[in-house]
C-alpha cells in the first residue's frame, strides 16, 4: 500500500485489519490528528484528499468535470432555478479523488443544511481513453447536491455553499454518513441538520470520484489566492494537490474580518 501512496500511519484502524480492497478503499483516518483545521473560522476547507482546480464562473462559462463540460444549471439540476440563480457568477473548486486516496468527504463549512437532492446521470470512468470513447456532450454523471447556509449562528459566515458529489464508473454509491465525532454514530445528511466544518459527511464507494464546491459571487481577486504550491494555466485555472487539512482553498466570499 505504501507503494501507491497510502500512508498507513494515518489509519484509524490497525493496518493489518485492511485485508480486502474494499476495506482499504473505505478506510478511515485519524483526521482529528493528521488533518488539523486552520485557525481562520471563515476559511472554507478542502472537503477531500484530492487534486484541486479553483476558479470563477464569471471567468469560465463551463466547468470541466470528469473529462467533459457542464453548464452550472446542468450540474445543479435544470429544475433547480433557485440554486442556479444563487450561484450564478460565483466561485468554484473541483476536487478529484483518485482510487488510492482517502475516500471520505468532509464538511467544508459550518452551517445548516437547507437542501439535499440527487441529480440522475450515467456512470463514466475518469480514464482518459474511456472519456474519449464513451462521452458525448449530453452525458452527465450521477451526483448528490448538498446546499449549506453558513450565515447562521455558529456558521462559517460564507453565505450559501453547494457541495456536489459526482459519481464515476466503479463507484456504487455515495453514502451520507455525517458524524459529530470521529466516525461514531453516522447519520444521514438532511435539511435542517446543523453541520460543522471538518466532520465526516459522506463516503464514496470504490472508484475514482469528484467533489465540487460552489459559492456566492466574489471579487476575482479572492479566487485562486492560495499562496505557495499553486500552479495555473489560462485553460485550467489554479491547480494543486492537497490533503483535507489546513491547506484550505480561499474563502468563497471575503472572510468575516474583511466583509463590511
Amino acid at each position: 500500500m505504501n507503494s501507491v501512496g497510502i500512508d498507513l500511519t494515518e489509519c484509524a484502524d490497525p493496518p493489518r485489519s485492511l485485508d480486502t480492497p474494499r476495506k482499504i478503499f473505505e478506510r478511515g483516518i485519524r483526521y482529528w490528528e493528521c488533518r488539523p483545521l486552520p485557525d481562520e473560522p471563515a476559511a472554507v476547507l478542502c472537503p477531500a484528499d484530492s487534486r484541486v482546480l479553483v476558479g470563477s464562473l464569471r471567468e469560465h462559462s463551463r466547468l470541466r468535470i470528469k473529462g467533459k463540460f457542464f453548464h452550472l444549471e446542468k450540474l445543479l439540476g435544470v429544475d433547480k432555478a433557485k440554486w442556479n440563480e444563487a450561484f450564478d457568477d460565483g466561485s468554484f473548486a473541483i476536487f478529484r479523488l483518485t482510487p488510492e486516496k482517502y475516500h471520505y468527504s468532509h464538511v467544508p463549512v459550518s452551517g445548516e443544511v437547507v437542501d439535499v437532492y440527487q441529480v440522475p446521470g450515467r456512470y463514466h470512468s475518469c480514464n482518459p481513453v474511456a472519456v474519449v470513447a464513451l462521452l458525448t456532450p449530453y452525458s452527465k454523471n450521477r451526483r448528490v447536491v448538498t446546499v449549506i447556509q453558513t450565515d447562521v449562528p455558529g456558521g462559517s459566515g460564507a453565505g450559501l455553499v453547494a457541495m456536489v458529489e459526482v459519481v464515476a464508473l466503479g463507484v456504487g454509491d455515495v453514502v451520507q454518513c455525517y458524524c459529530d465525532r470521529e466516525y461514531r454514530d453516522p447519520r444521514p445528511v438532511v435539511p435542517g441538520r446543523l453541520v460543522r466544518r471538518g466532520n465526516p459527511k459522506s463516503l464514496f464507494r470504490p472508484g475514482s470520484s469528484t467533489d465540487i464546491l460552489h459559492g456566492h459571487p466574489v471579487h476575482p481577486g479572492h479566487v485562486g489566492s492560495q499562496g505557495p504550491g499553486v500552479t495555473s494555466s489560462p485553460e485550467q485555472g489554479p491547480r494543486r494537490d492537497t490533503r483535507r487539512d489546513s491547506e484550505a482553498f480561499p474563502p468563497l466570499r471575503s472572510s468575516a474580518g474583511q466583509r463590511k
